[in-house]
């Protein structure tokens, strides 16, 4: 259903909603956990959501050191959204509504954060942060879109740009200047990210 990599290293949710973690040479299975969706790309630590909307994370220390052999205690994180998604600047997730949120202060000692929610304008279907903190967004009608000037300094950003690329997306991950998009037709995109060309 979902695999995720970043700083916390190589971890997945199974069809059945089971969390596993790529330990040496292999998948081992997390426990407890049964997400919808995980992300890996915080500071060392996990995010993720359950199938009752409900956002949990995994601080760095546990994240780093799981290795099968015993249960892990997820942190609960308020409020309820539909996917969550972790940088090193702060979190954007997504609700049942499609209204996009970002929360800031968030680090693998603090995966939760500090419980206040910032309303991003938008009507998003899913978003990816990635290790460096660039932020890519899918919305209901399958474009792409990148979140512009996104820093320390500026963590709000300055609006949404809309990038040409080919087919209806349902999916976009971002990493080292490599843009991937999964179509709703199941085809698999690769663009470096001067070939995804702003919309004019």
């Amino acid at each position: 259903k979902k695999v995720s990599v970043g700083p916390a290293g190589l971890w997945r949710v199974g069809l059945d909603g089971l969390v596993f973690k790529w330990f040496q040479k292999g998948w081992v299975q997390v426990n407890p956990g049964n997400l919808n969706q995980i992300d890996a790309g915080g500071d060392k630590f996990v995010v993720g959501c359950n199938p009752s909307s409900g956002i949990v994370c995994l601080n760095h220390r546990p994240a780093l050191r799981y290795a099968g052999s015993c249960s892990v205690s997820w942190m609960a994180v308020p409020g309820e959204l539909k996917y969550y998604s972790c940088g090193p600047v702060g979190c954007y997730g997504m609700n049942k509504l499609d209204e996009s949120h970002v929360t800031l202060v968030v680090s693998g000692d603090s995966c939760s954060g500090p419980e206040k929610w910032y309303c991003i304008p938008g009507s998003l279907s899913m978003v990816e942060v990635s290790a460096d903190g660039e932020v890519h967004v899918v919305n209901k009608h399958g474009s792409v879109f990148k979140r512009s000037g996104v820093s320390a300094c500026n963590p709000f950003d300055s609006g949404w740009e809309h990038l040409r690329v080919a087919g209806v997306s349902s999916h976009v991950s971002y990493d080292r200047g490599v843009l991937w998009i999964i179509c709703r037709s199941g085809e698999v995109q690769k663009c470096r990210f001067s070939e995804a060309l702003p919309s004019e």
